[in-house]
C-alpha cells in the first residue's frame, strides 16, 4: 500500500453500503462541485444521517433528489459517482500512475454540441381530456423541497406534464399568464374538468420505474393540473456549454427579461436579484435555437404592510442597480454567485450589462401591457380563476391580490426610469 494512503482509504475499500455517515462525508467531498456545495452536501448528510447504504440509493438522478436538495447537475454527479464506484482522493492518488509530463501538440477540442431537443412534440393541455387518452409510459421527476414532483407521461401524440394542485397552483398559472402577455415563452397550464379521470389514467398506466408509481397515489395528490411539456434542458447542464459561444447575448438577453418577471410576481426560485437565497436555475429551461423558457414559478403576495415595504424597498435597490454603468452591486452579486454555484459558469460585467439589457426591454412590454388594458391584472386572475376549473379553492386563488400586482409594477417601472 501507499505510504501516503490513510485508514480512510481503508475503509472505502469496504463495500459502500458498509460505509458510515462520516465515510458519506468524505466521498461527498471529493465530487466536483464548488466549495460550498460540498460542504452543504455534507452538512445534509450529517443532518439526515446519510450513510453507505443510503448512499447506495443515490444511483439514479430521481433517487439523489429525494436526498440532497441540490440542483440536478450535482446530483447527476453524484449519480454517476455511485454507479461507477467510488474513490476516495488518496485512494486514487495511491493507485495511480505518475507518467513523465510532454508537451501536447494536438489541437484544442472542438465546443461539444449540445442536444437541446429530443424531438418530442409538446401536446396543448388545453386539449387534453380522458376520452380516448393513451398513455405509454409516465415518468417521476422530483421537484424542490415539499413537493410531490410532476409526472411526465407520453402519449402515440406527444407529451404533457401532470402536476399535482397545491395552494400555490393559481400563482403558477397566473404568473404564466402575464408571461405570455410580457413576450416571455413560459408553459400553458391548465385543471382539466375530467382531472380525476385523468389521474386514474395516470395511475394505471406504466411507469418507467415502477417504484414511482404509488407517488401518484400520494393522498397530497387530490387534484390535477397539466402543463405544457417544454422539450430542452435545464440552464444548470448547459451553462457551461452554450454561454461561452456565439449564443451568449441572446440567452442572457432572455434571461434577463425573466428576471423582470420574476420582480413583477415576487417569484423568489430562480435568479436571486431581489431575494437573499441561493436561486434556482433550474427552473429556466433551454430549448433549441437557445430559446429561454421561465418554469415552476408563482405569484406570491405579500399581506403584512411591513413585509411588502421590505420587499419594494429590496426591488427599489434592484431597479437602481440596473440602471447603473455596469449594473453591479449587491443585488447583482447574488445573481453571479448563483450562476457560479449553480451552472459552473463566471458571469462577467459584459454579462451582467446583457441580464440588465433584458430587463429593461421587458419592462417596456409591461409598461405597454399597462396602457393597453386596463385592469390587467384583474382580467389575469379572471383568466387564471377559470383555468382552475373546479379546484379554485384548494388552487390558492383567493391568496392572489392584484393590487399588489399592480403597486408592484409601478414601483419597478418608477425604479427603471429614475
Amino acid at each position: 500500500r501507499h505510504p501516503s494512503c490513510s485508514a480512510l482509504s481503508e475503509q472505502s475499500e469496504a463495500a459502500m453500503d458498509r460505509w458510515s455517515v462520516e465515510d458519506v462525508c468524505d466521498f461527498l467531498g471529493s465530487i466536483e462541485a464548488p466549495p460550498l456545495v460540498r460542504e452543504r452536501l455534507c452538512a445534509q448528510a450529517r443532518e439526515k444521517r446519510i450513510d453507505g447504504a443510503t448512499l447506495a440509493m443515490c444511483g439514479t438522478l430521481a433517487r439523489c433528489q429525494d436526498f440532497f436538495t441540490i440542483n440536478v447537475v450535482h446530483c447527476q454527479t453524484i449519480s454517476r459517482m455511485v454507479k461507477e464506484g467510488p474513490v476516495f482522493p488518496l485512494q486514487a492518488a495511491a493507485r495511480a500512475p505518475t507518467l513523465p509530463a510532454e508537451p501536447c501538440a494536438a489541437p484544442p477540442p472542438e465546443q461539444v454540441e449540445v442536444e437541446l431537443s429530443s424531438g418530442a412534440i409538446a401536446l396543448d393541455v388545453a386539449g387534453i381530456s380522458a376520452a380516448g387518452l393513451t398513455v405509454k409510459s409516465v415518468r417521476w421527476a422530483s421537484g424542490g423541497l415539499g413537493s410531490t414532483g410532476v409526472f411526465i407521461a407520453t402519449t402515440p401524440k406527444g407529451r404533457f406534464v401532470a402536476k399535482p394542485v397545491s395552494t400555490r397552483t393559481a400563482g403558477e398559472i397566473y404568473a404564466s399568464i402575464l408571461a405570455c402577455r410580457l413576450r416571455i415563452p413560459a408553459p400553458k397550464m391548465v385543471v382539466p374538468a375530467d382531472e380525476a379521470q385523468i389521474l386514474q389514467c395516470l395511475a394505471f398506466s406504466k411507469f418507467e420505474d415502477p417504484l414511482d408509481k404509488p407517488r401518484i397515489k400520494n393522498e397530497r395528490v387530490q387534484h390535477l393540473a397539466l402543463i405544457e411539456y417544454v422539450d430542452g434542458a435545464p440552464l444548470p447542464a448547459v451553462a457551461m456549454h452554450l454561454l461561452p459561444g456565439p449564443d451568449k447575448e441572446k440567452i442572457l438577453h432572455a434571461i434577463g427579461r425573466v428576471m423582470l418577471l420574476d420582480m413583477a410576481v415576487n417569484n423568489f426560485d430562480r435568479l436571486p436579484l431581489c431575494w437573499t437565497n441561493d436561486g434556482n436555475p433550474e427552473n429556466i429551461m433551454v430549448r433549441a435555437g437557445g430559446v429561454i423558457v421561465a418554469i415552476d414559478h408563482t405569484l406570491t403576495c405579500i399581506t403584512n404592510p411591513d413585509g411588502k415595504q421590505r420587499y419594494l424597498t429590496l426591488v427599489k435597490a434592484a431597479c437602481q442597480e440596473l440602471t447603473s454603468p455596469d449594473a453591479n452591486g449587491p443585488c447583482m452579486a447574488r445573481v453571479r454567485d448563483s450562476f457560479l454555484q449553480c451552472t459552473g459558469y463566471q458571469l462577467d460585467i459584459a454579462g451582467q450589462a446583457m441580464l440588465a439589457g433584458g430587463v429593461k426591454e421587458a419592462a417596456k412590454d409591461l409598461r405597454a401591457l399597462i396602457d393597453r388594458e386596463p385592469g390587467w391584472a384583474t382580467n389575469i386572475l379572471t383568466e387564471t380563476a377559470a383555468a382552475c376549473g373546479d379546484a379554485v379553492a384548494a388552487a390558492g386563488v383567493v391568496e392572489i391580490q392584484p393590487a399588489f400586482v399592480e403597486e408592484l409594477a409601478a414601483t419597478i417601472l418608477a425604479g427603471l426610469a429614475a
